[in-house]
């Protein structure tokens, strides 16, 4: 509902990630090798993208809310943020995705030049998806509040799960709202997750089940990208033509 009402942001509906879990997906993003060529072995004792945006001059920072970079942040500025825990957005040693927007403005300007961040979201990962959500965002019910899935109906697991994703348009909204106030800045955002999830179709939840049996929702993933003005400018990129 929110992005929606983005009219500069791109949307590429035909993206399959490089596994269906985020040990072998984070990684796999971050290399050269796309996924039919991933070797972890060889991923792990070469540059990632990060590494060579470093080495090209540019300022990277990893903002972490999820379970670690799985070694693509090694060696590279890194912030968790349990370090930040601003009052609200934290609970029981858990946090809201909007956390890794708290103070990036002046995060980003602390470092003159290009800069990278990865926000590193909780986004939709199961299965407790209820804690993945503000209450002001549990708009579809009833929902599955407990770890437990097996507990819960499979009605109460999917509202469960869109209530977050009514979260993660909020947060990637709010995020463009961030850098668009960033006005000395050329600024974009790319959203990609590392992986998809399965809600019961043919009684599988969760993710994770090998690449080659795995059903599409655990692979096929979202991914959107928007530009300021200026970077759409300074890139040469015509938003009309890449949509």
């Amino acid at each position: 509902p929110e992005l929606s009402q983005e009219d500069d942001l791109i949307s590429f509906d035909n993206v399959y990630s490089c596994g269906t879990e985020t040990a072998v997906s984070v990684p796999c993003m971050f290399s050269n090798m796309g996924r039919d060529g991933y070797n972890s072995a060889i991923a792990k004792n070469q540059d990632s993208l990060l590494d060579v945006l470093q080495r090209a001059g540019l300022n990277v920072l990893w903002r972490d809310n999820q379970s670690g970079c799985k070694g693509v942040c090694e060696g590279l500025p890194t912030q968790s943020v349990m370090d930040i825990q601003p009052p609200g957005l934290c609970n029981d040693g858990r946090c809201m995705d909007e956390i890794l927007l708290q103070n990036l403005a002046t995060q980003v300007r602390a470092k003159p030049g290009d800069r990278v961040v990865v926000l590193h979201q909780l986004g939709n990962h199961g299965p407790a998806y209820f804690e993945r959500y503000p209450p002001a965002f549990r708009r579809f019910t009833p929902t599955c509040d407990t770890r437990d899935i097996g507990r819960c109906s499979r009605e109460e697991i999917t509202n469960s799960y869109d209530n977050a994703v009514l979260y993660t348009d909020h947060f990637l909204t709010k995020t463009i709202g961030t850098l668009q106030g960033m006005q000395d800045y050329d600024t974009a955002m790319i959203y990609l997750s590392d992986h998809g999830e399965s809600l019961g179709e043919n009684g599988l939840y969760l993710h994770g089940l090998p690449y080659a049996i795995a059903p599409d929702v655990q692979k096929r993933v979202p991914m959107l990208m928007w530009l300021s003005d200026g970077m759409a400018m300074r890139l040469r990129l015509d938003r009309a033509c890449l949509r």
